[in-house]
């Protein structure tokens, strides 16, 4: 439970209690004329009058015009004892005599308080239910004339509400009910838009602004009344505005505001009024009716001039246009004003420039009059009439953001592009001005133009550059594959003398053609020797132009896998015992026999184990089988496939050289490799061949370590 507020003292329990009911009286008036919506203004009343007023607590029931229903739409108070009194239900709160119905039948207020006039509700003072140590009051809200709600207030004990304190909020719950209908579908908002406009004026002549209730109440006041007058707004507002006019002058200020009330406008108005340190003072005074959109007058909008500082005011005026004259021309682009008649008000300093004029009074008075100097027309040069212009369509009301158009002055042929952006202001009583900035963007745009021109031609170069390309591709492309096919088609020219050169050596050598001495014998195994190499080589090329030329042939047969693998490895063994190399096969097979071309994968796996080999010095080779499910192969469906990884213990290969390793006659550089010099087309055929028969050739190396080439063989190649 919360702490309870302090008591009202003892002594002097009157005068303090009034003091709190005209503190929270004061901040309701505020309320009244800031809220927004009806909740807020309920809300706000409730709070203020538990927070400010002393009260011990207060809520509002509304009454649903459709339904009947009444609910407690705002509530405040000050400790949970009494929140316990606002959450009782309406059943036991009618019991107790807290019957807001009573309110809204009879349109009356009533209080638990036989101090008031005798007003109390007679159920509530007989009911043998309840005696509350409370005093309660409860008062209607007005709403489309009839009762729409009741504002329940409770005190702090029996007689607290007494007979002018009591008056005092009667009168509070008629300025709420005057406030309702600002909230209505038909007032909502017009209050408010006739007090800013009325402000506008005030502010920019620094006149006093307040307005005030029909029945006199203060409900509005800007800062020029609080230097004018001396009080602020919050210690002003919701107090009568007789605190401010001498008493000699109430009758004509009663007189007045009865004009105000037929809806008459009193202009200049003179009348001597009072500050608050007491000191009188001649004003000039017009006031305005508030009306709502059905006529009804809700107040008045005073505007109040010291005519006693006329000259000041008048510097003052002759201070703030030199100051907005400053500001205009002090603006890096242009600047025009114009009213909805379309006479040409303000031009500033550098839309002066923009149009070829040299000063204020050069351009015409009506925007009709500049089609006789101007043409405007559009990008792309469609003349356009002078409701067609940017200026005019302001003037009708359109919103203009960066619409851009070519300007023409037609007496010195000179064309710009100028970018308008802006619209029709609102101010005062229906009265309108036109605001547009203006931006010379004419060396933006040719910027532009010559940037897209520049794109055009850069694209058309790119084009034909293509196109060029594409030709030199083709005839590179042409070149390559007859020089495969000249290749492929020499193999026997070029192989037949070979073939005769070893094999007229190999009898030379054989002493079979008669005896040779020691040196003709290393001579005749030297050019042998040569001889299978240049073959090798040739086999090499003639191949790879095969392949190139896709005069490439498979032929796919089953064949038995493990002797292809022993016979393999037969025939790199001697190579290996050579160099002292250990030579090791080890297989996994789930299998016996695949399709494919045998010759084809001999032909790899000789080469990657004969490489292996030839770049290892120490250690060995390994050659590991096995079988691999569902393998995808790119550009292939999954498949089952046969795995061969040639693991060595060579020199291994640098990243960098990878990408590189099966490229057609290219040989990475380190000592060993130059002195094993090949053609550099091994590993290249060897991947080509593995895509032509399914598969693929990777490789996986550390430098110094070792590498390890697989060759993935799918195991039917006819799939």
């Amino acid at each position: 439970m919360t702490q309870s507020k302090t008591r009202p003292p003892e002594s002097g329990k009157p005068a303090f209690q009034r003091m709190q009911f005209q503190n929270a009286l004061r901040h309701i008036g505020r309320s009244i004329l800031r809220a927004r919506t009806r909740q807020d203004l309920f809300h706000e009343v409730c709070r203020t009058v538990v927070e400010k007023g002393g009260l011990l607590g207060s809520w509002i029931e509304w009454q649903d015009p459709e339904s009947g229903s009444i609910t407690i739409v705002a509530e405040s108070s000050e400790d949970d004892n009494h929140r316990e009194i606002i959450g009782l239900p309406s059943e036991v709160r009618r019991r107790i005599g807290l019957d807001a119905s009573i309110v809204f039948q009879t349109g009356q207020a009533y209080v638990f308080d036989e101090s008031v006039d005798g007003r109390s509700s007679e159920r509530l003072r007989n009911s043998p239910d309840v005696s509350p140590s409370c005093a309660i009051a409860a008062l209607p809200i007005h709403f489309r004339g009839s009762v729409g709600g009741v504002w329940i207030l409770l005190g702090w004990e029996r007689e607290y509400f007494q007979t002018g304190e009591f008056a005092l909020f009667e009168e509070l719950s008629a300025d709420i009910s005057f406030a309702l209908e600002n909230f209505t579908p038909e007032g909502l908002g017009v209050y408010e838009t006739e007090l800013k406009q009325h402000a506008v004026a005030a502010e920019c002549t620094n006149y006093a602004l307040l307005s005030e209730s029909m029945n006199g109440t203060i409900t509005g006041w800007n800062s020029d009344a609080e230097k004018m007058f001396g009080y602020c707004e919050a210690e002003i507002t919701g107090r009568n505005i007789e605190v401010i006019i001498s008493k000699e002058r109430m009758q004509e200020q009663s007189a007045t505001l009865a004009a105000v009330a037929r809806g008459d406008r009193i202009v200049d108005y003179e009348t001597i009024c009072v500050r608050k340190n007491g000191e009188h003072f001649p004003v000039s005074v017009t006031l305005t009716p508030l009306k709502l959109d059905d006529g009804t007058i809700i107040g008045a909008s005073m505007i109040a001039r010291d005519t006693a500082d006329g000259d000041r005011a008048a510097v003052q005026l002759q201070e703030a246009l030199a100051q907005f004259k400053v500001v205009m021309d002090s603006l890096d682009e242009g600047l025009v004003i114009f009213d909805t008649k379309s006479r040409l008000l303000i031009w500033n300093a550098v839309s002066l420039r923009m149009h070829g004029f040299s000063n204020p009074e050069e351009p015409p008075d009506k925007l009709q009059e500049l089609s006789t100097l101007f043409e405007v027309s559009t990008l792309d040069r469609e003349v356009l009439s002078v409701e067609q212009w940017p200026l005019s369509r302001a003037i009708r009301g359109e919103y203009l953001h960066e619409i851009e158009v070519r300007v023409r002055r037609l007496n010195v042929d000179c064309e710009s592009i100028f970018a308008y952006s802006g619209s029709a202001v609102r101010y005062g009583n229906d009265r309108t001005l036109a605001f547009v900035r203006i931006k010379d963007v004419t060396e933006r745009k040719r910027a532009e133009e010559a940037l897209f021109d520049a794109n055009l031609k850069l694209e058309q170069r790119v084009i034909e550059r293509t196109q060029e390309l594409a030709v030199a591709k083709e005839r590179a492309e042409s070149a390559d594959r007859l020089k495969s096919a000249f290749l492929a088609t020499m193999s026997h020219e070029l192989r037949t003398p070979l073939n005769s050169i070893i094999g007229f050596t190999g009898i030379l050598v054989q002493r079979l053609a008669g005896p040779l001495n020691q040196e003709q014998g290393r001579q005749l195994e030297m050019v042998q020797g040569s001889a299978r190499h240049l073959l090798a080589l040739i086999n090499d090329v003639l191949d790879i132009s095969k392949i190139e030329a896709d005069q490439f042939e498979i032929h796919a047969e089953p064949f038995d896998l493990r002797a292809t693998v022993e016979k393999v490895m037969d025939t790199v063994k001697p190579m290996a015992e050579k160099k002292k190399l250990t030579c090791r096969l080890e297989h996994q097979l789930s299998i016996d026999h695949v399709i494919s071309d045998q010759r084809r994968v001999e032909q790899v796996l000789l080469n990657l184990l004969s490489n292996a080999v030839k770049f290892t010095e120490h250690g060995g080779i390994t050659l590991s089988v096995e079988s691999l499910p569902d393998v995808e192969l790119l550009n292939s469906p999954s498949q089952d496939c046969v795995g061969f990884r040639v693991i060595d213990t060579g020199i291994g290969i640098v990243p960098k050289d990878i990408e590189t390793l099966f490229q057609p006659f290219r040989q990475i550089e380190n000592g060993l490799i130059q002195q094993n010099k090949g053609t550099g087309l091994g590993l290249a055929i060897s991947r080509k061949l593995a895509h032509r028969l399914g598969g693929e050739v990777y490789v996986q190396s550390e430098f110094g370590i070792g590498s390890v080439f697989t060759f993935i063989l799918p195991i039917n190649r006819e799939a």
